[in-house]
């Protein structure tokens, strides 16, 4: 799905054909309307960003420079000509932290092992630290509502959640302070209950919490 509401996108393509040619303003729709197959949002920032420099400078979409590839923007400053850059505008996949950060994983699991255990698995809710400090210097963002605050800049410290690899999580998690934890629940089902699991030379800080009152089951971390 697209990231922004109809009345946002309708805007930035009413004000972006002013500045790009009939021919590819239509294959900008075309590719949006295409998002939910395809999957990709390349579609939604190519638009943002046009429309974010058509505003302070002249920008022409995928102009040829005589080589093979026709990038996506090419900008010239209104108030300082001289500023001038090409770019293409890609998105960055999250597969990687996936990978790198099995949060669904061990959700799916902590799930699984309250359900087997017959405890109501709506009242548990499991959050995990992460690297936030490391992460806040240069973090910025694009204010979707407020094009001229744009900042097309973050960090390169790459996010990194505090828990264990897949291979490890019986190990430590599910192990027998976790059974303990369970049992505890068990025996006084009408309070509620916190399990810590943290080891600092394995950078590992997660907490499983159980509140009877809670109505839905849920998570956190850091993204």
């Amino acid at each position: 799905m697209a990231i922004f509401g109809r009345r946002t996108t309708q805007r930035l393509i009413d004000e972006t054909a002013a500045a790009i040619s009939r021919r590819q303003i239509r294959k900008l729709v075309d590719d949006l309307n295409a998002i939910p197959e395809t999957l990709t949002l390349n579609p939604d920032w190519e638009l943002l960003l046009l429309n974010i420099f058509s505003k302070i400078g002249q920008v022409k979409h995928e102009q040829s420079f005589g080589g093979t590839r026709k990038p996506d923007l090419y900008f010239e400053c209104r108030a300082h000509p001289q500023v001038r850059f090409v770019a293409d505008i890609r998105t960055v996949s999250d597969k990687g932290f996936k990978a790198a950060n099995p949060f669904g994983l061990l959700f799916d699991e902590l799930m699984e092992r309250i359900q087997r255990r017959g405890l109501r698995a709506l009242s548990f809710r499991l959050d995990v630290e992460g690297n936030y400090r490391e992460i806040q210097k240069g973090q910025y963002y694009i204010d979707p509502e407020d094009s001229t605050q744009a900042i097309l800049y973050r960090g390169g410290t790459k996010t990194k959640l505090r828990l264990p690899g897949v291979a490890k999580f019986s190990e430590i998690v599910f192990d027998h302070e976790f059974d303990r934890f369970l049992s505890d629940i068990e025996g006084v089902p009408d309070s509620s209950h916190v399990l810590h699991v943290r080891r600092q030379t394995e950078d590992i800080d997660l907490t499983i919490t159980y509140d009877p009152k809670q109505m839905f089951a849920g998570g956190g971390h850091l993204e």
